[in-house]
């Protein structure tokens, strides 16, 4: 009898009478953790770029022919190209695409000049490969490829979404 009495009252616990407040509040706690957490990624993504490209200047400048510092500079500044990505459902449904396939063609060139900049030019100066702009280099590289992708990805959905309004709207005109 005393078991039944006890899944009888953890029934009732959980039929109703559990405060979801606290679930809330552990919602929105862990929310702005991951938000705080993102900006200071950003932050500290911007901040090392920085001091890696002051302090290893004189070594990037005394390697002739390579274009390493002025990728990562770059790659600092478009940085804008994957934040606007973020607003991409702020914009008119006909320039969409339009917006999406520049963004890939950016990234789709940084990419490719930097692994040239990386992978090439960079491994002849021995001081520029061990530096820590090289290695601040090699991340951005990464992340433009894990954005690549995913702008990918995301184009491909939203072609397949477009087509199935397209479809949608034809099916309705057909049935009229």
């Amino acid at each position: 009898m005393n078991k039944d009495n006890n899944i009888l009252h953890i029934h009732n616990l959980l039929a109703g009478s559990v405060d979801l407040s606290y679930l809330n509040c552990l919602l929105y706690f862990i929310l702005t953790l991951i938000y705080c957490s993102i900006l200071i990624a950003i932050l500290c993504y911007f901040i090392f770029g920085i001091v890696f490209l002051i302090k290893d200047y004189n070594i990037w400048k005394n390697c002739n022919g390579s274009g390493l510092w002025p990728y990562v500079l770059l790659s600092l500044v478009l940085i804008i190209n994957k934040l606007n990505f973020t607003n991409i459902k702020n914009i008119k449904d006909n320039d969409t695409s339009l917006y999406i396939l520049l963004g890939i063609f950016i990234e789709l060139s940084l990419i490719l000049w930097g692994s040239i900049e990386i992978f090439g030019k960079s491994t002849n100066c021995e001081d520029l490969y061990y530096s820590n702009l090289w290695t601040y280099s090699v991340v951005v590289f990464s992340i433009q490829i894990i954005f690549t992708i995913i702008m990918l990805l995301l184009s491909i959905i939203y072609i397949h979404c477009i087509n199935k309004k397209i479809s949608s709207i034809n099916e309705k005109i057909s049935f009229i």
